[in-house]
Formats: C-alpha cells, sequence, structure tokens
C-alpha cells in the first residue's frame, strides 16, 4: 500500500476544502450576517474544532478506513447499506463541484460556450490523475496548494491596499448572537469537507499523526475565508456582496497594482481552473473507492469512465441556470454536509465511543492505487 508524507496530507485537504469555500462560503456568510460576515466566519473554528475531535476519533478507534469502517463499528448491514448511500452522495458532490465551476466560467470568462463541452473537458481533465491513484492525486496537491495560497495571498494583500474603506464595515458586530451562531455553523459545515482524512489517515505511516494536520488544515481555512470575506466586504459593501452570486471573483476584477499590472482576474481564474480540478478529482476518487471498497473489487480505476458519464449528466440535470445552482448551493448543500460529513460519523462515533484505540490492521496489496 502506498504511503503519504504529512505534508501531502495537509495540502491534499486544503485543496480539498479552500477552493470551494473561497467562493462559496463568503457569499453564503454575505447573505447570512451582512459586513460582520468574517466575524462569522472566524467564530466558525469553534464548530470546526469538535468537528476535528470528531475525525480524530474515528480515525483512533478504527482498524480500517472509511467506508470499512462503517462495517466495522454499525455491523455488515448498516455499514454496507450506508456505504452505498455515500457513493451517491459523493457522486452528487463531484457533479455539484464539476457545475459550479462551469456556471462561474460561463457567467464570467467564456459565455455562449456550450455547457457540455465545458462538463466534458473538466472530466477529462480530472480522469488520468483519477486513474494514477492516491500518490499522483497528492503529489499534485502539494504543487497547487503552494501556487494557490501564495497566489491568494497575494490577490488578497493587493485588495487590502487597493480598497481600505473600512467604513463598508461599520457598525462591527451589529448581529445577534443567534444570527452568529447560525452564520458561524453554516461556515463550519464546510470544514467537515475534511472528511477524506478518514481514508487518507490509512496512507500515513502514523495514522495517528493525522490529527495535528486537521488542526493546521482548519486554522489555514478559516484565515483564508475570513480574510476573503473581510477585502470583499471593505471593496464591495455588504449590500452589493449580498447580491452578486460569485463576489468574490468580483472584487478580484477590480484589483490592480500601478498602472500596468491590471486584469488580474486572468490569474485568478488561472488558478481557480487548478483548484476546482483537484477537489473534483479527490471526491470522485472517494466515490471509486468507496464502490470499490463496498462491492469487494480488487481496483477502482475501471469504475471511473462509468461514473464519469453519471457526473457529467447530472451536472447538467441538476440545474437550469445559474441562479437555480445559487439555491441549491444556500439551502441544499449545507444539509447535505451536515447530514452526510457530520451527523452520520456522529453516530458512528456513538459506537466507538466505549472502544479503545486501536493500530491499522488494513492491507490492501492490489487496489490500483
Amino acid at each position: 500500500m502506498a504511503q503519504i508524507s504529512k505534508l501531502q496530507l495537509y495540502c491534499t485537504l486544503v485543496v480539498f476544502t479552500a477552493p470551494i469555500a473561497f467562493l462559496e462560503t463568503p457569499r453564503r456568510m454575505f447573505e447570512m450576517a451582512g459586513q460582520d460576515a468574517w466575524l462569522a466566519v472566524i467564530a466558525s473554528i469553534i464548530p470546526g474544532i469538535l468537528i476535528v475531535m470528531l475525525f480524530n476519533q474515528l480515525i483512533q478507534k478504527s482498524r480500517q478506513p472509511f467506508p470499512l469502517m462503517l462495517e466495522e463499528h454499525l455491523g455488515k448491514i448498516a455499514g454496507k447499506a450506508l456505504g452505498f448511500f455515500y457513493i451517491l452522495i459523493f457522486l452528487f458532490l463531484s457533479s455539484y463541484t464539476v457545475r459550479m465551476f462551469v456556471d462561474f466560467i460561463l457567467t464570467y470568462v467564456m459565455p455562449g460556450t456550450p455547457i457540455s463541452i465545458m462538463i466534458s473537458g473538466m472530466l477529462i481533465a480530472s480522469f488520468p490523475l483519477l486513474k494514477k491513484g492516491v500518490p499522483a492525486i497528492v503529489r499534485v496537491s502539494e504543487i497547487s496548494a503552494f501556487i494557490g495560497l501564495t497566489t491568494g495571498a497575494l490577490i488578497l494583500v493587493t485588495a487590502f491596499i487597493n480598497f481600505p474603506q473600512w467604513e463598508n464595515l461599520m457598525p462591527v458586530a451589529n448581529i445577534r448572537i443567534e444570527d452568529l451562531a447560525m452564520a458561524a455553523g453554516s461556515a463550519g459545515s464546510v470544514w467537515s469537507r475534511m472528511l477524506p482524512v478518514l481514508i487518507l489517515a490509512f496512507y500515513l505511516g502514523k495514522k495517528n499523526d493525522s490529527v495535528g494536520i486537521l488542526y493546521l488544515v482548519l486554522i489555514t481555512d478559516v484565515l483564508l475565508i475570513a480574510f476573503v470575506s473581510l477585502v470583499s466586504i471593505m471593496t464591495l459593501g455588504p449590500s452589493i456582496a449580498k447580491m452578486l452570486t460569485f463576489p468574490t471573483f468580483a472584487m478580484v476584477r477590480l484589483l490592480h497594482i500601478g498602472e500596468f499590472f491590471q486584469h488580474l482576474d486572468i490569474l485568478f481564474v488561472g488558478i481557480w481552473v487548478l483548484g476546482i480540478l483537484l477537489p473534483l478529482t479527490v471526491v470522485w476518487f472517494m466515490a471509486c473507492f468507496t464502490a470499490q471498497q463496498m462491492l469487494g473489487l480488487k481496483e477502482y480505476q475501471f469504475i471511473a469512465a462509468p461514473t464519469s458519464l453519471i457526473i457529467g449528466v447530472l451536472s447538467i440535470l441538476m440545474s437550469r441556470n445559474i441562479l437555480e445552482l445559487r439555491i441549491l448551493s444556500l439551502a441544499i448543500i449545507p444539509s447535505l454536509y451536515l447530514i452526510s460529513f457530520i451527523f452520520i460519523p456522529l453516530i458512528v462515533w456513538l459506537f466507538t465511543l466505549f472502544k479503545p484505540p486501536v493500530e491499522s490492521t488494513y492491507s490492501q496489496t492490489n487496489s490500483g492505487q
């Protein structure tokens, strides 16, 4: 079984959680918390810590990775039923990831391009990486995380310097505690996207080393999204930010460095393409890997081709336009994270409550990794 380093695990989890949250979470926070959106993101570190503790306990109490840990703790019937349920969830999230990227590109970059061509292009680009398995995915994630975090920091600092409109943040903390708690919980549900650690931790030399990495990923994501929300409010103002489908990109389009470096949104789009390709690959891998384990197959690679058709068709049928996708992302996706990535793992944890930590006995001699 191939092993990965702690740095590779960190980079993989960052590129899986941060790119989607970079565009998705601030928009949701603007609608729920207005100019205090950045405070809600910072407050989301509290549910984030609870999620990290939950995942860490599942890793410590399990001999086998997800989804086999479901059978280990819940029994064969319930475990297999939930395993097949998660295959559907991961395929749906793969389709949502593709559709979100495609609608973003069609709205701001390449309007008029047939949606089927864009979706096919994303799946074709992700397919070779998926076929090569975990070692290739984590190696590419290392490079992508460095490029993405560096470029993202440059863009945010530039925005902070270009538009220091502090009045857009006033009045600070002008939000009810109940509303702040709901916004923080909504933002915190995104950190549950660290669920792939329930598989990838078993690729480490010592699976328990993953807990420190999870906390580091959480801190990275919270600081990144809080700063994105802060500079977006400063640049656009709370009223305009609430109205836009992708307020983060609208903020980036206004940036410039002196009189020579303008249209930095081109740089952002290039990084965003890479940033969305890897989350798609990871969640697609989760779907194929889960199917392999549930069906007792020797490898998952041959599942990739038929599932690509499912992902492509579902991404087209998911919504008729970007407004329907926005409703989906606000009303359905947070609930999906809450049920699939928090509530069900919490139920599994309750079954492990009185079990001692165990060493991994999982081995995979022929999985195509």
